[in-house]
């Protein structure tokens, strides 16, 4: 292959994965394993950064346990969620009704989620939290992304597209999702322990523990409480846990009873890994992965981002950029999941285009075409706190207002061709969407109006 031909390969490729000036550089700290600030408390229990409605962050749990986010009375107060409705929720206490609002946003790091349903509680009365923690991030937010979690360096990596799973190496173990839980197999797969980061201890229930082959003798037993309610567990030892590659000797664990209708044959905590690579896309984890290309170097993996495009580029066996992008674009949607997708979104917040912002909207066909995305992308301009841009759906485009407001319509079309280039680059195991933060538009001088 000509040098020359790839060169404009990656030219090209970079642009449609750049965004404008001051997004580039924060995407590509995030793509730089940069992270999210992550506090370990001695219980093993993880707190995260979370902003709310635009609001300051504040101190969540991270917790995978939890199917449902929660808020502090204090924090909902503040953001403006007021409850509406009462939702019955299970804990390993026992049940309890609680009310249930809704949240226009919640940021953690540089990814937002739009338009979920919280539980508002006093944390500290009902999960026996610290005063200090304002929050609970549950699986409903959790779930959307693949993550890398580092427990010794105190960091949260969100992939980037696909930035993880390709540098990571690793024994992937197969996860199931059982009613917004992941289940991870344990023990040859006669176990099956659900992943919960915000419980401090590694429960199995009895009637599974046999399958364990742990040590037989029961120690203390103690009592764990909340308003909710109150369990019995007993401590004992397991002679061995592996999971993929991490294997643990003679690990302190608790035995409870079952209770009823659960799935799971107990819980297995986060803290029992140094560091945790979970695809919630793939539905796979890496227990103590290993970074593919030798680990980082000031924040950086060792090679280049530039030598791994070039390399990963210079191996495409068509030399055509535009025939190789369609081998790798996803299936189309099908009317029935577009109907769906379009009807659950939230009509509130949604506003109407101006005639102005129809104008620079139809600068945007040329990149759907491109994408042979053109007769079914559904553009919604919204009203939400942050310069939000997104796709939803691999087919919604939301566009915040403020973001209409901010970007020139050059910007805007790098920012649109960046998310479109998730919805398909992401998809490949061969393409990553890693940038330098030296790198932006501006200086690639090229315009996307051009593109056939």
């Amino acid at each position: 292959m000509r040098q020359g031909s790839v060169a404009l390969k990656v030219t090209v490729i970079g642009y449609i994965m750049m965004t404008m000036s001051g997004a580039t550089d924060r995407e590509a700290s995030s793509a730089a394993s940069s992270g999210v600030r992550l506090m370990v408390r001695e219980n093993g229990r993880l707190l995260v950064p979370v902003a709310v409605n635009g609001k300051k962050e504040s101190r969540f749990l991270f917790d995978t346990g939890a199917t449902t986010s929660v808020l502090s009375e204090k924090l909902a107060a503040k953001a403006g969620v007021t409850p509406k409705s009462m939702k019955r929720v299970s804990t390993f206490a026992g049940a309890v009704s609680l009310p249930v609002g809704q949240v226009d946003t919640v940021r953690i790091g540089d990814r937002s989620v739009i338009g979920i349903e919280v539980i508002v509680a006093d944390l500290a009365r009902l999960f026996n939290l610290d005063s200090d923690i304002d929050g609970i991030l549950g699986q409903d937010v959790l779930s959307r992304f693949n993550y890398l979690l580092d427990r010794r360096k105190g960091k949260l990596e969100i992939e980037e597209g696909g930035n993880l799973s390709s540098s990571l190496s690793g024994n992937r173990v197969a996860c199931e999702k059982r009613g917004g839980k992941t289940l991870v197999s344990v023990a040859g797969g006669q176990v099956n322990l659900m992943l919960d980061s915000g419980n401090p201890y590694l429960v199995v229930y009895d009637d599974a523990v046999s399958r364990l082959h742990a040590t037989a003798n029961v120690k203390d037993e103690k009592e764990v409480r909340s308003s909710i309610g109150s369990r019995k567990i007993r401590a004992f030892r397991i002679d061995s846990l592996q999971i993929g590659d991490s294997i643990k000797r003679n690990v302190e664990a608790y035995l409870a009873t079952r209770s009823p209708g659960g799935s799971e044959d107990g819980f297995l905590p986060l803290f029992v890994f140094d560091s945790i690579y979970v695809n919630n896309l793939e539905n796979f984890l890496i227990a103590n992965p290993k970074r593919a290309w030798g680990g980082e170097k000031e924040g950086r993996l060792e090679e280049s981002v530039g030598k791994k495009v070039y390399r990963e580029f210079a191996e495409i066996e068509n030399p055509s950029l535009d025939h190789y992008l369609r081998t790798i674009r996803p299936s189309e949607i099908s009317a029935d999941l577009r109907k769906q997708v379009i009807a659950n979104l939230p009509r509130e917040g949604e506003l109407k285009p101006s005639a102005e912002d129809k104008a620079r909207l139809s600068q945007l066909q040329p990149i759907f075409s491109y994408h042979d995305r053109a007769p079914i992308i559904e553009i919604r301009v919204i009203d939400v706190p942050q310069a939000f841009l997104g796709l939803h759906a691999s087919f919604v485009l939301l566009i915040a207002r403020n973001t209409m407001n901010l970007l020139t319509a050059e910007e805007l079309q790098a920012a649109v061709a960046h998310e479109m280039g998730h919805s398909i680059l992401g998809m490949s195991t061969r393409l990553r969407c890693e940038t330098d933060g030296s790198v932006n538009c501006r200086s690639l001088s090229f315009n996307v109006m051009r593109l056939p």
